[in-house]
């Protein structure tokens, strides 16, 4: 966390909380122009408050927090940092001003007031997170002088939820912040922009991609006067201790997609009709406005890109009420068909996970499932931590019908029943059927490509389960492929083969019947392009070349 106060040339970098000796630096300035660091405080705040948002006033020289998660709880409190004597204070308002316990929030200032307004965020009206989350599309001004919090408006919100950034830029009666799916692993932002008056909304420019998997994970979004632009910030972990950061600038005012079709149009009308220059200006800015500069890890196939831009305005298509789908991203659906995804943390998918996966047998027993989730902490930290979860667990699971936690004899199994649907279950029900018919192959394939079962997760307490997966269903897949080459079903061959490759991405024979299929079917450019992505990962996962020439296939 960090901001810059222009007058003295300095970067201020922070922590709120942290754990150690209280000698530890809290708050420390480097100046800009000598390149050196000074301690400047070493005071704390009572609890972390990760993903708050936070406001430099240059004119008084104060830094002000809003919101945030620590504890297990949301904040709704204010907090000022005094540049003057390096000291952090907790803001009093009267208890019916303020909003709701939140984090995930975004804020922002008009030049022209001192206000702070507040937009977004999730969190629920006690601050326990064991209750639940709420996603708040909502904005709030805050007054520092009369120590007063209004909300302005709240938006009926349709589609996927999201969260913003911590910045917004407020500008000629418009909010712009970056808003993207915290709770899927492989994300996207996008720039949206509100209006200020009545929370009216259209999508900008490109997207970014993020992976959100880890709550230090951070977006920001600021705006250069001096060039005419916006900058996003994406820093992402992949432990607690290295990051990457990435940069995006997009060229202000941003324009949407609708406006870039009317340029087009405009473009494709006889020239006599408009000026050559105009047109020339007006193009050039569409291009500068819907262009991102990217320097991205190309970490999504266009397919995905086109998939997450998708599900930005209409709703997941082949889900179902009572479900949950652990190919691919985590995905939950309620008994209204609703997502809540975003009601299962980190730690809530994991237990779900091995419960389920222990549900085969007999179940988990509390010791175990307190060793794999919680090593680290003491015998009473665990059951006080287990029970918080478990019960949290429970709750969420009450949403849904047909699926239950229950606890015997010492163990804890998922309980399954209609309507309730699990693709992991269902996968293995199709396994076990004598033979496939068109129906069920469809629905296997269906299942397996939507990605690699638990992708969301990384943990090697896990291989085991992916491993009973793989070994059910690869050798299926695999005579499924073979069965539908030799007759000659291209469309159910080629289907087979990305499935095979979800689980086994170098399986040799999956990959030779999807290349003779292309060829027979006289796509023999998307063949090449195979064989070459194929053959490049086949040399960087074992180190040699493809034994095989294109031409011999």
């Amino acid at each position: 966390m960090n901001f810059i106060d222009p007058a003295e040339h300095k970067l201020y970098a922070y922590e709120v909380y942290k754990e150690g000796p209280d000698t530890a630096a809290s708050v420390a300035a480097l100046d800009l122009r000598s390149l050196t660091w000074e301690t400047r405080s070493r005071q704390r705040l009572p609890s972390q408050l990760h993903h708050h948002a936070g406001r430099f006033d240059p004119v008084r020289r104060t830094y002000t927090i809003y919101g945030g998660f620590g504890q297990m709880r949301f904040s709704s409190d204010f907090y000022r940092y005094t540049l003057a004597d390096d000291t952090w204070e907790r803001i009093e308002l009267p208890e019916s001003t303020s909003a709701f316990p939140r984090y995930f929030v975004s804020m922002g200032c008009r030049p022209e007031e001192e206000a702070l307004y507040l937009f977004g965020g999730m969190g629920n009206e006690s601050g326990d997170q064991t209750v639940g989350r709420t996603y708040y599309y909502d904005l709030h001004r805050y007054d520092p002088a009369a120590k007063r919090i209004e909300k302005l408006w709240e938006i009926p919100w349709q589609g996927p939820n999201v969260v913003p950034v911590r910045n917004m830029i407020l500008h000629d009666g418009r909010i712009y912040t970056l808003c993207y799916p915290e709770s899927v692993s492989d994300s996207y932002l996008r720039l949206y922009r509100f209006s200020l008056d009545d929370g009216s909304y259209e999508i900008l420019g490109d997207s970014i991609p993020i992976r959100s998997d880890k709550i230090a994970t951070n977006a920001n979004l600021y705006f250069n006067e001096q060039r005419n632009e916006l900058v996003a910030t994406v820093q992402e972990f992949d432990d607690d201790i290295s990051s990457r950061l990435h940069l995006y600038t997009l060229a202000f005012p941003a324009i949407s997609a609708a406006e870039l079709a009317e340029l087009d149009r405009m473009q494709a009308r006889p020239r006599g009709r408009w000026l050559t220059a105009g047109i020339a200006g007006l193009l050039l800015a569409a291009a500068g406005g819907l262009l991102f500069y990217r320097k991205r890890i190309a970490r999504r196939s266009p397919e995905a890109e086109r998939s997450a831009a998708e599900a930005e305005t209409a709703p997941a298509a082949g889900h179902r009420p009572n479900s949950v789908y652990l190919f691919g991203d985590f995905h939950v659906r309620d008994r209204r068909n609703r997502d809540i995804t975003y009601m299962f943390s980190a730690q809530q998918k994991q237990i779900f996970c091995l419960i389920l996966q222990y549900s085969v047998d007999e179940g988990i027993s509390s010791k175990l499932l307190s060793c794999l989730v919680w090593p680290e902490k003491s015998e009473l930290q665990v059951k006080n931590s287990r029970n918080v979860a478990i019960n949290h667990l429970r709750k969420t699971l009450r949403e849904i019908d047909g699926v239950e936690l229950i606890h015997e004899s010492g163990r804890f199994r998922i309980v399954q029943q209609a309507p309730f649907y699990c693709d992991h279950t269902r996968s293995f029900e199709i396994a076990a059927a004598k033979e496939l018919t068109p129906a069920l192959r469809d629905e296997l394939v269906g299942i397996v490509s939507r990605g690699k079962f638990l992708q969301f997760f990384d943990l090697s307490l896990f291989d085991a389960f992916k491993k009973e997966l793989e070994l059910r269903l690869e050798p299926l897949l695999l005579r499924e492929i073979a069965q539908s080459f030799g007759r000659s079903e291209h469309g159910a061959t080629l289907a087979f083969a990305g499935a095979i490759f979800r689980i086994d991405p170098l399986n040799n024979e999956a990959f030779t019947l999807k290349i003779k299929t292309l060829l027979l079917l006289k796509r023999t450019e998307e063949a090449v392009v195979c064989y070459k992505n194929f053959t490049t990962e086949y040399k960087h996962a074992l180190g040699i070349d493809y034994p095989v020439p294109f031409r011999e296939m």
